[in-house]
């Protein structure tokens, strides 16, 4: 885990999303929430700060934060 940040990784499973990875505290792109906005919402959508990942195998949810200008991305983290 790189400068405290991790991964988060998802596979498509037939008609299923599975979640393989989901650390902490990862950085999001602008452009990844950008296609949650606009994309398919049966298993991922973002409400105001907060991405939930309801996949067949668990469900996680991040809260957006604080944009990162060096890194072009969010910090997302696990809610308290």
């Amino acid at each position: 885990m790189a400068e405290g940040f991790g991964d988060c990784y998802m596979a498509r499973i037939g008609d299923t999303l599975e979640v393989t990875r989901a650390d902490p505290r990862i950085l999001i792109t602008q452009q990844a929430l950008d296609e949650v906005r606009n994309g398919d919402r049966r298993y991922v959508t973002l409400i105001g700060d907060i991405l939930t990942i309801n996949a067949s195998n668990r469900r996680v949810i991040y809260r957006i934060g604080e944009y990162l200008p060096n890194r072009q991305a969010y910090v997302a983290e696990w809610p308290d």
